[in-house]
């Protein structure tokens, strides 16, 4: 079509005679140019896929007794305001290369994600947990297509050098 109407439905985008698309979960169109962008208010869920982490504490020791390696998990999280979400996956015993496949963050709006995301990585132990690394993850609106993303997370006074990979799915 000619015009460009708002919202995501099959007849929402097209302009100057281009056909109309359904800008899909998450996305709308947007009414000056005729074309998909990100939906602000559209709700994502997240989830931290892998990382990679050293074999090795930051100090050169073990990450647990008897030189195992580390037990990790991730911690996610977001914030705009005084809005806030955070989650954390299920630890993977005894590996640098752990996997998660459930989302760490549910139905967070996108503007939120844009404002404020950060990934940490721990190894759970008996008596208290290792930070292992994270950093903040600076996101846009090209990153919410779905595909996994990595982010490689620098080395602080207190955490190892780390790459972490996620993705955001609309809801």
């Amino acid at each position: 079509g000619a015009t460009c109407l708002t919202g995501g439905s099959a007849t929402a985008c097209g302009k100057a005679g281009n056909a109309c698309v359904d800008c899909g979960k998450g996305r709308t169109c947007s009414g000056t140019q005729g074309t998909c962008a990100l939906d602000p208010s559209a709700l994502f869920d997240v989830t931290v896929t892998s990382a990679n982490l050293p074999p090795r504490t930051k100090s050169g020791g073990a990450w647990d007794f008897y030189e195992n390696l580390p037990d990790p998990y991730a911690r996610a999280y977001s914030s705009l305001g005084a809005t806030s979400h955070s989650g954390t996956t299920a630890l993977v015993a005894d590996t640098t290369n752990p996997q998660w496949s459930v989302p760490v963050l549910t139905s967070v709006p996108a503007r939120e994600l844009l404002n404020s995301f950060s990934v940490e990585v721990w190894d759970d132990d008996y008596d208290y947990d290792d930070f292992v690394g994270g950093c903040a993850i600076k996101l846009d609106a090209a990153m919410f297509d779905g595909s996994v993303r990595s982010a490689s997370c620098q080395a602080t006074p207190s955490g190892s050098p780390i790459t972490v990979r996620f993705k955001r799915v609309a809801r």
